[in-house]
């Protein structure tokens, strides 16, 4: 790790608390893995990559979207962060959710819809991605990102689950990861 690339990174979130964007969750501890280095996990995995974009955040989340408690979570994790990139797969429920607040802060907007058209949120965006199943679109998503921040329906992992599949190939390839939990919660962030 980059110390004093953490240590900016960490101040510059210090600053942003102090001014209130995320006053009532400063447990978070800034940045485990650092904008430009590739963890060793991702050095080792036989998946050719992008480089990550070291400003741009992808989103999962469930079909049935986000509580009202992980919203008001999202948000504080959003506005938080100078992200100006954001990634998310256009379905219905959380990923259009997101796409609203995302779009509320002003950020470019990038979507990887999935193949199966039923499930489409049919979001409007700067830049769509080619349809795929959601397996391999998910993995475009973390591939591209640094950061992730997922909003599962149920606050344990579970195996039968698009997103915490896409939270375990984040692990798998060493992003940051955020888990903004049911009941409001954050985890986070995870190596």
């Amino acid at each position: 790790m980059v110390e004093g690339s953490a240590a900016a990174v960490r101040e510059a979130a210090a600053m942003r608390t102090r001014k209130g964007a995320i006053a009532d969750n400063a447990q978070l501890d800034l940045l485990l893995v650092v904008p430009g280095e590739i963890s060793p996990v991702a050095r080792k995995t036989s998946r050719s990559f992008r480089i990550a974009n070291d400003c741009a955040v992808a989103f999962t989340g469930t079909q049935r979207g986000m509580t009202e408690q992980q919203m008001l979570a999202f948000r504080r994790l959003l506005f938080l962060f100078e992200w100006n990139e954001f990634h998310h797969g256009d379905c219905i429920g959380a990923d259009r959710e997101a796409h609203d607040v995302a779009e509320e802060r002003d950020m470019v907007v990038v979507i990887h819809p999935p193949s199966i058209v039923t499930k489409r949120a049919w979001r409007f965006a700067v830049e769509t991605r080619e349809p795929k199943p959601y397996i391999e679109r998910n993995h475009d998503m973390v591939d591209e990102c640094w950061y992730l921040i997922a909003t599962p329906g149920e606050p344990e992992e579970q195996l039968r689950s698009g997103t915490w599949a896409t939270v375990r190939y984040a692990r798998t390839v060493g992003r940051c990861i955020w888990l903004a939990l049911p009941d409001g919660s954050v985890i986070g962030p995870q190596p």
